[in-house]
């Protein structure tokens, strides 16, 4: 359920949705203490959440961006789960983080009568677990935020912007893997990249 809407002659949007799925059988990654990694069915799960989006012109050269969203998925009754065993209702799903959101601030101006910019983006996304037994070494990633900087002038057919993502250096896990959990050196997990500069030159024909 959801709907869009448009204000302030045309120079704000709004956009909402809701929803609810049921899932029968849902495909669950299983790495059980036996190191023989499968994936099994669990049998009932539900995930409901809403997602929210604005944008808002605020003067001729700045623009708002923001979007956010929550959501749960959890097992909607107990349920015996080969390799894991006994899993109630209630217990999360793994892989998804609950909270996510973006704001995002963007100013147009003039730099020695060149066409210029620079943006700021903040994403963030909630801790969550990877594996079903939430106790396993390993098993949390996210729970961190992220800012992105990006600046650039055009000049006639070219157009050059400077950009830093991870801007503050965050250190933070994208995904866990604690494949092979009965030897805990045999572990791995992702991280996001670390504060990275770069150029980007571009032309248009």
């Amino acid at each position: 359920l959801g709907l869009k809407t448009t204000f302030a002659d045309g120079r704000a949007t709004f956009n909402a949705a809701a929803y609810r799925i049921n899932w029968q059988g849902l495909p669950v990654f299983v790495e059980p203490a036996s190191g023989c990694i499968f994936t099994v069915n669990a049998g009932e799960a539900i995930s409901e959440g809403v997602e929210l989006e604005l944008s808002a012109q605020l003067s001729d050269s700045f623009r708002l961006d923001l979007s956010a969203s929550y959501g749960e998925a959890t097992f909607a009754k107990d349920q015996i789960l080969t390799g894991v065993g006994a899993v109630e209702k209630g217990v999360n799903l793994p892989g998804s983080a609950d909270f996510n959101t973006t704001l995002g601030a963007h100013y147009d101006f003039t730099l020695a009568g060149y066409d210029s910019f620079a943006r700021l983006d903040y994403t963030y996304m909630s801790e969550f677990y990877t594996e079903i037994d939430e106790s396993i070494p390993l098993a949390a990633a996210g729970g961190f935020g992220q800012f992105n900087f990006k600046t650039g002038i055009a000049f006639d057919q070219f157009a050059v912007d400077v950009f830093v993502n991870n801007l503050t250096n965050e250190d933070g896990l994208t995904w866990t893997d604690s494949i092979m959990n009965w030897d805990p050196d045999i572990q791995r997990a992702s991280r996001i990249r670390p504060r990275t500069m770069g150029v980007n030159l571009s032309y248009q024909f």
